[in-house]
């Protein structure tokens, strides 16, 4: 549990919070304007239906198989289906029927994998500055 490790729910909401953007990161495309390759860099979703808008398994069923077998998400998907509406339900923790518990699955799991996100995206060439600077040094990414 979080909460022995001195975390609670938050943690775990910020952690599935992540892992979204992270999944979401793969399902957008720029849209060319005066703000390209720019910190204020606008995107294009490709989203369909996400339940809610933050469901981890129907973001993981949309990214491409190809983009997938790159992160080997498949190794992920148990969790998300486990976990995959943490950031609604988690978020309301005083609501009637919201879990009693937590665990740092979702944190172990970002923790994997935005450093991964990163590396993707900046050795294909995003200009992104956030990027480039995170890449240029991995110890940016390493968590102790």
């Amino acid at each position: 549990m979080l909460e022995k490790a001195g975390l609670t729910f938050e943690s775990e909401v910020n952690a599935a919070l992540s892992i979204e953007l992270a999944l979401k990161s793969l399902l957008a495309t720029p849209v060319e304007n005066d703000s390209a390759g720019t910190v204020l860099q606008q995107y294009k979703a490709r989203l369909r239906s996400v339940r809610g808008g933050h469901n981890l398994l129907d973001l993981y069923h949309l990214v491409p198989t190809d983009v997938a077998s790159v992160f080997s998400l498949s190794q992920l998907e148990d969790l998300f289906t486990q976990k995959q509406n943490t950031f609604i339900s988690l978020r309301y923790i005083y609501e009637e029927g919201a879990p009693s518990g937590s665990s740092s699955l979702l944190l172990d799991a970002a923790r994997w994998l935005i450093p991964q996100v990163i590396v993707y995206f900046a050795d294909r060439g995003d200009p992104d500055p956030w990027v480039r600077y995170m890449r240029a040094d991995p110890d940016r990414m390493r968590i102790a």
